[in-house]
């Protein structure tokens, strides 16, 4: 399994819901359709995470340079390199994609992280995952 995060940063002048909408109501249908056209790899995991900035839990966070953190799983590491391969070699869909996320993000912030994940530790007595 190949993991990636993606950190990035709501578009200047929306709200915490705006973002939230416009991602899980428009660029998820689209992930959704390139994933139907073979374009992009099918993903194990894709969990979208939003920070809650208010909460008073959370940490002081006005240096953080993102408001969501994206966690994907793909079969294979080749998967996630062909998905970018076909996106950066059909120009029509990579202005696409490009429009898109401008509707809703700071394309200048996005940052791709692959990681190595280690679990265990912590649970409820009974329970794993």
């Amino acid at each position: 399994m190949f993991r990636m995060l993606i950190f990035a940063r709501m578009a200047p002048g929306l709200s915490r819901d705006e973002f939230i909408a416009a991602y899980e109501g428009g660029h998820i249908t689209l992930v959704n359709e390139l994933v139907k056209a073979g374009v992009h790899a099918p993903m194990e995991t894709y969990r979208r995470q939003y920070l809650s900035r208010s909460n008073a839990m959370s940490s002081p966070n006005d240096d953080l340079n993102f408001d969501v953190v994206v966690d994907c799983a793909f079969a294979a590491e080749d998967d996630f390199r062909r998905t970018m391969e076909n996106i950066q070699s059909d120009p029509k869909l990579a202005a696409r994609l490009q429009e898109d996320f401008e509707r809703f993000l700071d394309p200048s912030t996005l940052r791709y992280m692959a990681v190595d994940v280690h679990s265990g530790g912590g649970e409820a007595a009974g329970v794993s995952r």
